[in-house]
């Protein structure tokens, strides 16, 4: 039995994702003046500030005629701040953002107001929906989108620099297009980035 319980907590260590930690939370509440929304706007843009002119502000989630990407993260997530790290070091991967991406980092620390724009329709929505309506767990969770907003695949959890470089590459190439599901856009993405990675 002792076996058993060293093997579950060796595995819980070597998960490469972080837990939400619900007690960090900044809430929406049922009401809030503008300063109170403003308050939380500038705590939350100050979580993803070394990326300010990558990451686009989440007031308004837009994808401009481009691929989404969203990245879910929290407060004290290392492998968020890694992943923060990779793109603030990475001139191509910045590249590829500006050339082809809205990309996006929503920090759900922070419950806040967003609008949503999905086929050229802005839609208010609350920061704790966006995480429902995309299954948001441990983080960092990354959503790749098409220019309708509709997922095409997601990833959670540390990733390297040439690890979402053939993510980006992938959506780009539109190799995923005329998948009959998300188990064959998961195949076709491994193979995309085995052939990458050598």
């Amino acid at each position: 039995m002792r076996i058993w319980q060293t093997l579950f907590i060796l595995a819980a260590f070597m998960v490469s994702a972080c837990e939400k930690e619900s007690d960090n939370i900044v809430s929406l509440g049922s009401e809030m003046s503008a300063t109170e929304i403003e308050k939380i706007n500038n705590l939350d843009r100050a979580s993803y500030a070394e990326l300010e002119g990558i990451i686009k502000d989440n007031r308004t989630i837009d994808p401009e005629g481009k691929y989404l990407m969203i990245i879910f993260g929290v407060n004290g997530c290392l492998y968020c701040d890694q992943l923060k790290k990779t793109i603030k070091n990475s001139e191509e991967i910045q590249d590829k953002l500006k050339q082809n991406f809205a990309p996006y980092y929503i920090n759900f620390s922070y419950i806040k107001p967003h609008q949503f724009v999905t086929n050229l329709t802005p839609k208010p929505i609350i920061t704790t929906d966006l995480v429902r309506i995309y299954r948001v767990g441990p983080t960092p969770m990354i959503i790749f989108a098409n220019q309708d907003s509709q997922t095409i695949f997601t990833h959670t959890g540390a990733i390297d620099e040439k690890q979402l470089l053939a993510m980006l590459d992938f959506v780009a190439s539109q190799e995923w297009k005329g998948a009959k599901d998300e188990k064959d856009i998961n195949t076709r993405l491994l193979n995309f980035m085995q052939e990458r990675l050598q």
